[in-house]
């Protein structure tokens, strides 16, 4: 098993566990996470003006490397908090309402951003 072979299920687990935490402003939001195709795909009831539930996938080939930081993570629970990190930035300075958005099999939006050098998630 590679070092960074992390485990699925644990993952979603944690990434679960961490965006529930009070110090989450945003947890409130927070619908559903799940692995979707790969990827620990966060769904959020809504954004500020659209009622429509939105998600964010993080890649899980991307591991180590966190992606809030782009550092490298040590351990699973530092990648989760990574992901807390990245949803509260791009949740309190807004970037999530201007990335591209598509439709995807279940009608929830996937939204994307441009981030520095490719897209996110």
């Amino acid at each position: 098993m590679d070092e960074h072979d992390w485990g699925s299920a644990r993952m979603v687990e944690l990434v679960r566990e961490h965006l529930a935490l009070p110090f989450f402003d945003a947890r409130d939001l927070v619908q559903e996470v799940a692995l979707v195709d790969g990827d620990v795909r966060v769904v959020l009831r809504r954004l500020r003006d659209d009622d429509r539930p939105h998600a964010v996938r993080y890649s899980l080939q991307r591991l180590p490397a966190g992606p809030w930081t782009g550092e490298v993570c040590e351990t699973p629970e530092q990648w989760a908090v990574e992901v807390s990190g990245d949803l509260t930035e791009v949740i309190a300075t807004r970037e999530i309402e201007q990335g591209e958005r598509r439709v995807e099999a279940d009608g929830v939006l996937l939204v994307r951003w441009w981030s520095g050098d490719n897209w996110s998630h």
